[in-house]
């Protein structure tokens, strides 16, 4: 199969279900960190999965960003729900948007608890590092203004982390970049302004 019928077949898929942008382009200045803090996340590939989720953010955002991720334990995301969100339940992740909405620049700290990440992974059937890079595209997706408070929201955030999922594994971002060499965008525009 030829890479412009997999193009083909990745922009009708992606243009007709989700309000992805039309292009991935590299941020310049942007910086996506990993770091474990008494705990491990086991994260793979830190330096590709940071690339691509400042490319996610800026696709949505054209704005440059700096994002840090911190894995802590369940115990230690609960003390920061209760203190920071008064909510007094277990989490897999809390965003904090820092962002000023006159600043050229997205920041972001986002925090993970990897226990409930193993956890979700368990219960969903699922890898434990496939639950985590949708959690981790999760906290990209809300820095790209999309919130997950309604079911619709929810929906379309679900869907928008599938996708995401499914660019990253299958290489799609990089084929992104030769498609929009070719002329052809597979994404539609949207996002934060």
């Amino acid at each position: 199969m030829s890479i412009l019928v997999i193009l083909f077949r990745t922009k009708q898929v992606l243009s007709q279900h989700f309000n992805m942008p039309k292009t991935l382009k590299k941020p310049v200045n942007s910086r996506c960190v990993f770091t474990d803090h008494e705990t491990r996340s086991g994260l793979r590939q830190k330096r590709k999965l940071g690339s691509f989720i400042n490319e996610v953010i800026f696709s949505y955002t054209k704005k440059e960003n700096n994002v840090s991720y911190t894995f802590l334990t369940d115990d230690a995301l609960l003390e920061m729900n209760i203190e920071f969100l008064n909510h007094d339940t277990y989490t897999d992740i809390i965003t904090f948007d820092l962002s000023d909405d006159v600043a050229n620049t997205i920041l972001g700290d986002i925090y993970i608890s990897a226990d409930r990440v193993r956890e979700n992974a368990k219960n969903l059937a699922v890898t434990f590092q496939d639950e985590l890079l949708r959690v981790i595209l999760h906290g990209a997706l809300h820095l790209s203004g999309y919130g997950d408070k309604t079911k619709k929201d929810k929906e379309v955030m679900r869907g928008l982390e599938s996708s995401w999922m499914d660019a990253y594994k299958s290489k799609t971002f990089i084929e992104v970049a030769v498609s929009k060499r070719l002329g052809s965008p597979l994404f539609e525009e949207r996002g934060r302004g």
